[in-house]
């Protein structure tokens, strides 16, 4: 009778006890490094995560026991991350599957499953850029949400709350004039990073880059300041930009942590 084909995985199981532990799953099970398993430690059922699949063991394969049951169809921490953590565990001298655990949030740590609801979205619509101004002379209000969102690109709930107080009346008159549109966004999907296309300054942001560049050469520090929505980031993406075909480096700080993937993604692009 053919006999399934056997993995040994090493997985990191949180506990005060360094190294890792050898289970056995069948090869059919497709389990990857950086997938979550139900183990039987001692008198416990713990969860742990694979960090290695090997042939091999330096225990008599009898020995070894069948995890209970593999959470994860792929990965949930990705080659990168799995070796960060083994570095940081090794560096601080402290046991690998505990630094694993803490790399987990507390749900994942107790087995539940890999998935989150979506997060609602609003975003300009297409084409909407040109009507605004005329639309929206009269609510400026309106006017105001409208341009945060088209320096930002899409933003959540809690990302409006930190830019603009008691936004959704707002926001719902920009919704019934077509100008923007909401929609559930995967919390877990990999973002789309378009080639940003440097947009026609206007005279105040043409005047902020030009003061800038013609200090370039000199230590200066400069102070640009305008309301949410006004368009400072475009001029310190040209500025930035400048920069880098010159063939040198720019350090951007960003203070709004809710909005830092924002801005990472524009700069990115």
């Amino acid at each position: 009778m053919h006999m399934p084909a056997l993995q040994i995985l090493k997985i990191a199981i949180p506990s005060p006890v360094f190294g890792l532990f050898e289970y056995t799953a069948k090869a059919a099970d497709n389990i990857q490094p950086g997938c979550r398993v139900r183990v039987s430690f001692g008198r416990q059922a713990l969860v742990g995560l694979v960090m290695e699949i090997s042939s091999d063991s330096e225990y008599p394969r009898h020995k070894l026991k069948p995890i209970d049951a593999c959470l994860d169809q792929q990965a949930i921490l990705p080659a990168e991350l799995l070796s960060l953590l083994s570095w940081a565990a090794d560096y601080y001298q402290h046991p690998l599957g505990d630094v694993v655990s803490s790399a987990l949030p507390k749900r994942l740590r107790q087995g539940d499953a890999a998935v989150v609801s979506g997060d609602q979205v609003w975003k300009i619509n297409a084409d909407s850029a040109s009507q605004a101004n005329e639309l929206l002379k009269r609510a400026p209000k309106q006017l105001a949400l409208f341009n945060t969102l088209l320096e930002y690109g899409a933003l959540n709930a809690e990302q409006l709350n930190a830019l603009r107080e008691n936004w959704r009346p707002a926001m719902q008159q920009l919704l019934n004039k077509a100008l923007v549109s909401t929609h559930e966004q995967d919390c877990l999907s990999a973002a789309s990073h378009p080639q940003h296309t440097a947009k026609t300054l206007n005279a105040q942001q043409q005047q902020a880059v030009d003061a800038v560049t013609d200090a370039m050469q000199t230590f200066k520090v400069f102070l640009l300041q305008g309301i949410t929505g006004s368009g400072k980031t475009e001029v310190y993406l040209q500025l930035a930009e400048q920069q880098l075909q010159q063939h040198k480096q720019v350090l951007i700080l960003v203070p709004e942590i809710s909005l830092t993937p924002q801005l990472t993604r524009r700069f990115e692009q």
